[in-house]
């Protein structure tokens, strides 16, 4: 097995979609995917952007992009 390999098996992906899949009138739909090696940084990360904005009074439900911005 090559480095390429081992590197793969050790990444965690996480996928996200924007628009409605099965709206005919949705012209476009953004799929996007973020690896990740250290699950932990990741979630350390989230908690983070999720602290900031409960001090900014921000109440949401689920992170989104321009809230994080």
């Amino acid at each position: 097995m090559g480095p390429e390999i081992e590197f793969l098996n050790n990444m965690h992906i996480f996928i996200d979609e924007s628009g409605t899949l099965p709206d005919p009138k949705d012209k476009f739909i953004v799929i996007s995917g973020v690896g990740v090696k250290r699950i932990k940084e990741a979630k350390n990360l989230i908690n983070r952007i999720m602290t900031s904005l409960r001090q900014r009074k921000i109440r949401i439900k689920e992170l989104k992009f321009y809230y994080a911005g």
